[in-house]
């Protein structure tokens, strides 16, 4: 009996040992954090929109989530943290115990067969302090990865002026924009009110700095009045500014009618009659001289008759 007593006493330290190990083993299995790393192989990032290499934007932001080593067709599961520890990146129990808030738009995306993605998103409106930075957990049944790069909320500090306040139909509006960021696709636009289409809008892209300026004529059909003026980002319904009845157009200037002179018309030019010298005032003429030439030569042949007499006596 008391070798078999040493024996048992000998064992209790080992069974001691091994409960003490497989408990712990246990705890450090069933830790999210330690889960969360045992089933991470998936890569995800935001690509756009980009503002000098980071992320930023305000709540309503399209912005593009690229991800990669996903099962193949895997159903992935969107959800926004300001945590940038990837190992609470996880499904392990309720995902808000780990600080993760679900996407309210796109809340689910679908990997290719290739278990890559490429989707544009909506950022959260609930999602909205300013200058934080949020990171994107995207889940599936098998894959968890957290956004290499954060995503950072950026104060709207967007405005716009014009010039000129006043012009008539066919004049030009300049438009200059500052802190447009992140820089997208903006519409410019003059109109009376939301809901009517504008007489005049413009597209434009703002440089890296967040400043633009374009040009918009007004067309020969406006009708004299106030009207708004509209910046809005085409891929950001939040990103926007309004100037109301800030432009007056006035009457269109008539364009004045040129008259044209008549032409003269061109008539034939007469043809001057020749005339000869056969008329009957010219043959009368010509009949008297030679009559007083006649009689002249008559009176001379006359004298010297006489004159040849009165010589002889």
């Amino acid at each position: 009996m008391q070798i078999r007593d040493k024996r048992y006493r000998r064992l209790i330290p080992l069974l001691w040992c091994l409960g003490v190990g497989a408990l712990l083993l246990t705890f450090s299995i069933s830790s999210p954090t330690a889960q969360a790393q045992a089933l991470r192989k998936g890569h995800l990032e935001i690509t756009n929109p980009l503002v000098n290499g980071n992320a930023q934007g305000r709540t309503g932001t399209t912005i593009t989530l690229k991800g990669n080593n996903f099962d193949s067709n895997d159903t992935i599961h969107l959800y926004y943290t300001t945590n940038g520890d990837s190992g609470q990146c996880t499904n392990n129990g309720n995902p808000g115990d780990h600080g993760l808030q679900p996407f309210t738009t796109n809340t689910t995306i679908n990997a290719q067969d290739d278990g890559t993605f490429t989707q544009d998103v909506t950022w959260p409106d609930a999602a909205n302090t300013p200058n934080t930075q949020y990171y994107v957990c995207a889940l599936s049944d098998n894959v968890h990865a957290l956004t290499t790069n954060s995503f950072t909320i950026m104060q709207s500090d967007a405005t716009f002026v014009f010039s000129p306040n006043t012009l008539a139909p066919g004049g030009q509006v300049t438009v200059t924009g500052t802190k447009w960021l992140p820089p997208q696709t903006l519409t410019v636009s003059i109109g009376t009110d939301n809901n009517t289409t504008p007489i005049v809008s413009q597209t434009v892209t703002p440089g890296a700095d967040g400043n633009f300026s374009t040009q918009l004529t007004i067309p020969d059909t406006a009708q004299p009045g106030t009207y708004n003026i509209f910046v809005i980002a085409t891929g950001d319904a939040t990103l926007k500014a309004t100037k109301a009845n800030a432009l007056t157009i006035t009457q269109a200037t008539p364009t004045p009618q040129s008259t044209t002179a008549p032409t003269p018309t061109v008539g034939p030019t007469p043809t001057p009659t020749a005339t000869t010298g056969n008329t009957g005032g010219g043959n009368a003429l010509t009949m008297l001289i030679y009559a007083l030439g006649g009689i002249g030569v008559m009176l001379v042949i006359v004298g010297v008759v006489m004159f040849a007499a009165y010589s002889r006596s």
